[in-house]
C-alpha cells in the first residue's frame, strides 16, 4: 500500500507538509521545458508547445521526462510514480464502462480525450535526434497522473499577498457575503485555481475524515505550499490529507481509481431516463405518466437520473 509514514508523532494542527514553490511543476515549467525540445516556429522563437493546452503540456512532459529516465531533472520524482494500472483509465476492458452512466460516460470521454491527444503528439516536430517513443497508453497514463494526483492551487502574483489579511478583517462584518470576496490568481475559467503537480505532497493518501485545513493550499507571501494535520498522529504512522471534503464514490472512482466505503453520505445512484421510465411502466405506476408529460420537451433518452439512497 502506498503512502507515508512520518518519523515522529505529530499533533492536531501541525504542518505535515511543507513544498516550495520552485518544486512545482506547473504549465509553464512544462511549456518551457517541451520549449527546449520541439522545433521552433519560424521567426516566432516558440515553438508549437504554445499550441498546446495547460494540460496537454503536462501530459507531455510527464511523459517526456519519464522517457529520459535518469537524465531527467525530475526521475527522484518520477520513479515514485505508481504504473496506475489499477485505475479504470488504464483498463484493457473498456466495455465494462457503460457510457449511460456519469462514472462510464466520463471516463470513456477522457479516453478518447487521450486518444485525441496521442493523435496531436505524433504531429509535433521535435528537435532532439530522438523522438520520445510515446503510446496511446503512455497518454492514458498520463492523464490518470495528472486527475488523481495534481492540486489546483491559486499561484497569486505577490500583490495579493496581503488578501488572508484582508478576508480576516471583512470576515468580522455580518452582513459580508464570503462568496464575493475571492483571492486573485485563479483561473477566470477555473475557479479553483491552476492545475499543478507538488512532488511529495501528492503522496499522501485521502481520508473521508480529513477536513479543509489538510488540504494543500498555497502562500503566495511564503512561497510555499502546506497541510496541517486533521488528527493526532503516532510515531511511524500513516499520516493523510484530504481529497475533497464529502467526496463521492464516483468522484473517488473517476479520479482516483478507488471508491472509499465512507463515502456512502454522498453518493447517488445513476440510470438513464428511458430505463426508469420502463421499469416504471412495466411495474405500473401511476407517476410513468405524470413523467412522460414533464419530460416531454427533452430527450429522454439522454437525461440521466439520480436517486439518493
Amino acid at each position: 500500500v502506498r503512502g507515508v509514514a512520518h518519523g515522529q508523532s505529530i499533533a492536531r494542527g501541525s504542518e505535515l507538509v511543507r513544498v516550495p514553490r520552485e518544486a512545482f511543476i506547473t504549465a509553464d515549467v512544462a511549456r518551457s521545458r517541451l520549449d527546449s525540445l520541439l522545433l521552433q516556429r519560424g521567426d516566432e522563437k516558440k515553438s508549437c508547445a504554445h499550441d498546446l493546452s495547460d494540460f496537454q503540456c503536462l501530459e507531455l512532459f510527464l511523459l517526456c521526462e519519464k522517457n529520459l529516465g535518469s537524465d531527467s531533472s525530475w526521475e527522484p520524482y518520477l520513479s515514485l510514480l505508481p504504473d496506475m494500472l489499477e485505475h479504470p483509465m488504464l483498463w484493457e476492458d473498456l466495455s465494462l464502462l457503460r457510457s449511460e452512466t456519469r462514472v462510464g460516460y466520463n471516463l470513456l470521454e477522457r479516453i478518447d480525450a487521450c486518444r485525441r491527444d496521442f493523435e496531436a503528439f505524433q504531429k509535433l516536430q521535435w528537435s532532439s535526434v530522438v523522438k520520445p517513443k510515446i503510446t496511446e497508453l503512455d497518454v492514458r497514463w498520463a492523464t490518470a497522473i495528472l486527475t488523481s494526483r495534481a492540486f489546483h492551487l491559486s499561484l497569486a502574483s505577490e500583490c495579493d499577498d496581503d488578501f488572508d489579511d484582508d478576508a480576516e478583517f471583512l470576515a468580522k462584518f455580518d452582513d459580508l457575503d464570503e462568496d464575493v470576496w475571492e483571492p486573485a490568481g485563479a483561473d477566470e475559467n477555473d475557479p479553483d485555481g491552476e492545475m499543478v503537480l507538488v512532488p511529495w505532497a501528492d503522496a499522501l493518501n485521502h481520508s473521508p475524515d480529513a477536513g479543509l485545513e489538510s488540504i494543500l493550499t498555497y502562500s503566495s507571501a511564503q512561497r510555499v505550499a502546506t497541510l496541517l494535520a486533521h488528527c493526532d498522529y503516532e510515531q511511524g504512522a500513516q499520516v493523510f490529507d484530504s481529497y475533497g471534503v464529502n467526496l463521492s464514490a464516483t468522484d473517488c472512482f473517476i479520479n482516483y481509481g478507488f471508491v472509499d466505503p465512507q463515502s456512502h453520505r454522498t453518493d447517488f445512484v445513476e440510470f438513464p431516463g428511458d430505463v426508469f421510465l420502463a421499469v416504471a411502466k412495466a411495474r405500473g405506476l401511476k407517476a410513468a405518466t405524470n413523467t412522460v408529460d414533464l419530460f416531454s420537451a427533452i430527450k429522454i433518452e439522454e437525461t440521466i437520473f439520480r436517486l439518493d439512497p
